[in-house]
């Protein structure tokens, strides 16, 4: 399984076959009778994904052996409508100036040699790869760690609802974010934050928050993936993750995010008595700017949304006062 994953793995880790043990594998594949599957992939999440390359004005799959540079990602009957769900948003997110992969939605026949149980006529989310570039010299891999990895926390234990994980907060992260990476990125956690109330988000938890390396040495805050206003599925849209360790052990759930206040966010800051502290009248701009410019560009992306989430995301914006 991992010789067959061990390409498109996020980040820079491959799993690449060992030349003393290439007879044993070859028999096993001969004995097993399954035909190689030139489709194969490792990128978790809801939505069925198939990576893809970018040739001048075609999307290939990538011949076995090799990585691609986008990632297709295909809908699901359960949540429909999800795939413009998810442009929508990144696109909402880029007009408030968080740091956007390129995207676009495509038909499954722009894709080339599409495997046959992918729909050609579905539509997909194609996401250009913040974990790989592409330039004259080919593709370089970039490393990225979720903050699953980062806590060791394994992907079923995603989200922070047993009483010994409610360590794992948006404060915690927001503090190593601070510390590894710098006042910057902090400042662009805090936005993400806003537009996940705003969007109504409910969805974020360890997996869809990650460093990266661009340079191979230093830590920074990952792009945007996975934003998705989650609120237009129903339920009470209580975040993924509690705010902060609470001061005395408890298992009740977070109060859903419409009830989200300005005293919740600017209680991440890190204080003086931290390793790095962050100014908590700055983060009140930070936040305050961000809110009135994301409900500006609110009214630039609604109508691209179907009428059903369209109007279920504006009651849930008319009814946030971060303010």
């Amino acid at each position: 399984m991992l010789l067959r994953l061990g390409e498109q793995l996020p980040g820079a880790i491959r799993v690449i076959e060992d030349s003393l043990e290439r007879g044993i594998w070859e028999e096993q594949e001969q004995r097993s009778r399954i035909p190689r599957d030139p489709y194969r992939f490792a990128l978790p999440g809801v939505l069925p994904k198939l990576t893809a390359n970018e040739e001048g004005d075609r999307l290939t799959i990538p011949v076995e052996g090799t990585s691609g540079a986008w990632i297709a990602k295909f809908g699901t009957p359960a949540f429909r409508h999800l795939v413009e769900n998810e442009c929508v948003m990144l696109r909402w997110a880029s007009l408030c100036g968080l740091d956007v992969p390129n995207h676009r939605i495509i038909q499954g026949r722009d894709i080339e040699g599409l495997p046959e149980h992918f729909d050609p006529e579905q539509r997909a989310l194609l996401v250009r790869r913040f974990d790989r570039r592409v330039d004259q010299e080919g593709m370089t891999r970039i490393h990225q760690e979720d903050f699953a990895q980062i806590f060791h926390v394994a992907p079923e234990d995603k989200y922070t609802e047993s009483h010994d994980q409610r360590w794992m907060s948006h404060e915690t992260i927001g503090h190593l974010i601070l510390e590894l990476c710098g006042s910057k990125d902090f400042e662009e956690y805090l936005r993400r934050l806003v537009f996940m109330v705003l969007s109504g988000n409910s969805d974020a938890h360890l997996k869809n928050w990650a460093l990266w390396y661009p340079d191979r040495l230093r830590a920074r805050l990952a792009p945007v993936y996975d934003f998705v206003a989650t609120i237009v599925y129903g339920g009470e849209g209580g975040p993924a993750l509690c705010w902060r360790e609470p001061e005395t052990p408890s298992l009740a759930p977070e109060k859903p995010l419409v009830e989200t206040t300005l005293d919740d966010l600017l209680l991440l800051c890190p204080s003086a008595d931290t390793c790095t502290a962050f100014d908590t009248a700055q983060a009140l701009g930070i936040i305050e700017e961000f809110e009135t410019k994301a409900r500006e560009q609110w009214k630039e992306v609604q109508g691209e949304l179907p009428a059903w989430q369209k109007n279920k995301l504006a009651a849930h914006l008319d009814q946030v006062r971060l303010g």
